[in-house]
């Protein structure tokens, strides 16, 4: 017979609602006991299975569901545990073992704007929440630091705080792509004669990747990178900290 267990809170699910509230619950002095219906899993077993895995695009196959605890699969077949019938389905994927979706998901941990919280007021829609943006921003920012959470500062949502984390270094390749207008109010331009190179155009197509180029000599040159569009005195100045 299994043993009787006995906790101040129960809490079912150990994905990451789950455990923030048993842990704020532990810090407090209470008991807690989490219920999770699917195994616990190592990180080794989910790499075996990611390597082994004859459909790597399908990034849930290291996941796979216990027979006694099902979540929704939709590669090679749908197992359709998941049915949505409204007119926008959206195949929504989470995971049933020890640590729920923590083990893989988006890492997208956006706020609420404030509208968010008055669509019916705003938009005639729906319902106005019965709290506003300001009571939960708070605990908006204790859930970052234990997440671990950076971003950009222009998202919407209002802080109190910065982000508990540095931002996530850009790959070049998401940055938004300079034009001409970004070039500096004035810029010399000196060309060198080559006879003997072929004739590679020049005008108009060469235009949009000139801002580019230049922030690229300029970061080449000072070790620093402008983020920031058009590419003015002032901007450079502010980066160079003069």
């Amino acid at each position: 017979m299994a043993d009787i267990l006995s906790a101040d809170f129960i809490v079912v699910g150990s994905g990451i609602i789950g455990s923030l509230v048993a842990h704020k619950l532990a810090l407090a002095g209470a008991s807690v006991i989490i219920l999770e219906a699917g195994p616990r899993v190592t990180r080794g077993e989910l790499v075996a299975r990611f390597r082994n895995s004859t459909r790597r695009s399908d990034w849930m196959s290291p996941y796979p569901p216990a027979s006694w605890a099902p979540h929704p699969v939709y590669q090679p077949e749908p197992n359709n545990h998941l049915i949505q019938a409204g007119p926008y389905p959206y195949a929504a994927e989470y995971i049933r073992q020890v640590g729920g979706t923590t083990w893989h998901w988006a890492a997208h941990a956006w706020r609420n704007v404030r509208n968010d919280f008055r669509i019916k007021s705003l938009y005639g829609v729906g319902v106005d929440w019965p709290m506003s943006y300001d009571d939960l921003e708070p605990f908006y920012q204790e859930a970052e630091e234990i997440m671990g959470v950076s971003g950009a500062p222009n998202t919407g949502s209002p802080r109190n705080k910065p982000f508990p984390m540095e931002s996530v270094a850009e790959p070049y390749a998401m940055r938004r792509l300079p034009r001409f207008s970004a070039v500096p109010d004035s810029l010399e331009v000196h060309v060198v004669g080559n006879p003997g190179s072929p004739y590679l155009g020049v005008a108009e197509a060469a235009q949009g990747p000139t801002a580019g180029a230049i922030a690229n000599a300029f970061r080449h040159a000072t070790g620093k990178r402008i983020h920031d569009l058009p590419y003015t005195r002032e901007r450079v100045k502010a980066v160079l900290g003069v």
